[in-house]
């Protein structure tokens, strides 16, 4: 790897949009990935594929393994991929410190992990910015597994325009955007279509709120979701804090609610629909969107975008249907 905690990577490595193809790391030490341990950087304009990243330690990525502070990394991406560790483990990033931002950057390979493992990144505790990414590779651990983000605790999560297709499965904290938060974090605009499975708290959207103040808005979630305790289609489990849900939907298939466990804040409104093409059915307080007659699940999302175009400055993608009839981005 390049870079370990002696001697971090700092400056900006541009790829050129260039791929890098076969790379094998295989380490006991901490900090795996292309960059193991980086500092004040930016990269940009890279592909990985075909490329093995493992360690029996912690902080494992793709791109980076560990991120002490100030991290910018867009346009890269990950392909038939592998990277696996025991503690943060991410398909772009395993964990991050300080301020990172991650734009345009996505993986499609297998995310393995004990603790702490998303598609993107597994561990946050800092302020992190996730615009415009998605994973469709499988993601799998004993807790704390998100399709975008494995735990976010102790800091600031942002996370907009972004998707996940991968299943995601194991033990307990398991979301198909977000395993477990216990922090500030807002996800809009975003939504799951990969099954989500696990013993304990699992969420279409967010598997558990553990604390902190979380807000959901504009998002949904076709994907599968099963459990045995604190399962729902957009929450699994709502413990402390504030949690405010907006404007978002799961697919109605079994007896499951919005929140396994727990209530969201007054004021929040959300429901159900059995297809694309159906009647939403309100679980909470009924949305203007629904009162207008609006019953259309792409509709109803495209007219939350119309009336809210952008979110602290980040352009919301608007909605198109795709070929299962279902909304995804432009």
């Amino acid at each position: 790897p390049i870079g370990n905690e002696t001697n971090s990577f700092q400056g900006t490595f541009d790829g050129n949009n260039n791929t890098i193809t076969g790379l094998y790391i295989d380490q006991t030490t901490d900090n795996a990935g292309l960059f193991g341990y980086v500092l004040d950087a930016e990269i940009k304009n890279l592909k990985m594929k075909n490329c093995k990243v493992v360690s029996t330690g912690d902080n494992v990525g793709n791109f980076v393994g560990r991120v002490n502070n100030n991290l910018i990394i867009s346009n890269c991406s990950a392909e038939k991929t592998e990277v696996s560790g025991v503690f943060y483990v991410g398909g772009i990033v395993g964990s991050v410190d300080g301020t990172t931002t991650i734009a345009n950057c996505y993986n499609t390979g297998s995310v393995s992990g004990n603790y702490d493992t998303g598609g993107i990144v597994g561990h946050v505790q800092g302020t992190l910015t996730i615009t415009n990414c998605y994973n469709t590779g499988s993601v799998s651990g004993k807790e704390d597994l998100g399709g975008i983000v494995g735990y976010a605790y102790n800091g600031t999560l942002t996370i907009t325009n972004c998707y996940n297709t991968g299943s995601v499965s194991e033990n307990r904290y398991v979301g198909g955007i977000v395993g477990r938060v216990s922090s500030t974090a807002t996800i809009t605009n975003c939504y799951n279509t990969g099954s989500v499975g696990g013993n304990y708290y699992v969420g279409g959207i967010v598997g558990s709120v553990f604390w902190g103040t979380v807000t959901i808005t504009n998002c949904y979630n076709t994907g599968s979701v099963s459990g045995d305790s604190g399962i729902g289609g957009i929450v699994g489990r709502y413990y402390m804090g504030t949690t405010t849900i907006a404007n978002c939907y799961y697919l109605k298939t079994s007896s499951v609610n919005a929140i396994g466990d727990g209530t969201a804040e007054a004021g929040s409104y959300y429901g159900t629909f059995s297809s694309a093409e159906s009647e939403l059915t309100p679980c909470s307080d009924s949305p203007s969107e629904l009162a207008y007659g609006k019953t259309n699940l792409l509709i109803v999302l495209n007219a939350y975008r119309n009336a809210h175009q952008t979110y602290e400055g980040i352009d919301l993608k608007s909605w198109v249907s795709g070929s299962d009839g279902y909304p995804i981005f432009e």
